[in-house]
């Protein structure tokens, strides 16, 4: 089995399309017959588009972080779980005045406090108070702080426990997704790993960031992007060459067994 985040491992961040070396390199993978399975912080329509361009008929993809389970051949959506946004918005609103907030519409979009601009939601954005984004379950809920830096976020949830609930921090802009306590990429796809009876020791997954740790840390072999920060770095068993020079299809090529 091998997983993939998207955003600069698979494809440009917000795009859909790999390069050349890459792939070739997934069409490796699949022609020896073995799982390929990507995981994403991007909501599920986000992460259609790339499937489709890769050409993907059959399989599994976890958006949202993991949240959200796709059937790639009937292209059913599952949400596996969902955030009570009447706990967590309290609580990030005091942490982070002036924060825009969203919370995921499964297959649709999102609702918003502000247009969130070119900043990752895909679908319509739908207005809404705030008030009324707390009284929704969603799969998760998405916290933007413009004109502050991530490291002014990380501050700030530094230490910070919340009962059933969990967080990722983007490492390029100040943007939190909460979800579910315990649901993370790693989560996700060690489920399927049960469902498909493929061994640990079968189980390589390549990532960039703070979201793809628990994923590097799960997998029999776990590779960092050459980009990825230190903390990714660090989770990995090795790291690969950046994005920009076809990092996963080095990877690919260095840790995967062909059969």
């Amino acid at each position: 089995m091998v997983v993939l985040d998207l955003d600069d491992t698979t494809v440009p961040t917000n795009g859909t399309t790999p390069s050349a070396a890459v792939r070739a390199a997934l069409k490796r993978v699949l022609d020896a017959g073995s799982h390929l399975v990507f995981a994403t912080g991007r909501s599920a329509l986000g992460t259609l588009p790339v499937l489709d361009e890769i050409g993907l008929t059959g399989g599994t993809a976890f958006a949202s972080n993991g949240a959200i389970r796709i059937d790639i051949a009937t292209r059913e959506l599952t949400e596996l779980t969902t955030v009570d946004a009447a706990v967590a918005i309290p609580a990030f609103r005091e942490l982070f005045p002036g924060a825009q907030f969203a919370a995921e519409v499964c297959g649709k979009g999102h609702l918003v406090t502000e247009t969130f601009g070119g900043y990752g939601l895909s679908g319509e954005q739908v207005s809404c108070t705030l008030g009324d984004l707390a009284a929704t379950t969603p799969p998760r809920l998405i916290i933007w702080w413009p004109e502050h830096s991530v490291a002014q976020m990380r501050d700030r949830i530094a230490g910070l426990e919340l009962p059933g609930l969990g967080w990722s921090l983007d490492h390029t802009l100040p943007w939190l997704t909460v979800s579910a306590a315990g649901v993370t990429k790693a989560w996700a796809v060690e489920g399927l790993r049960r469902e498909l009876g493929v061994p640990r020791e079968a189980t390589l997954a390549i990532g960039d960031g703070d979201n793809d740790v628990e994923l590097l840390q799960w997998a029999a072999v776990g590779v960092a992007m050459g980009q990825a920060p230190e903390a990714v770095r660090q989770a990995a068993d090795w790291v690969t060459s950046p994005f920009t020079a076809d990092g996963v299809a080095t990877a690919i090529d260095q840790s995967f067994t062909y059969s």
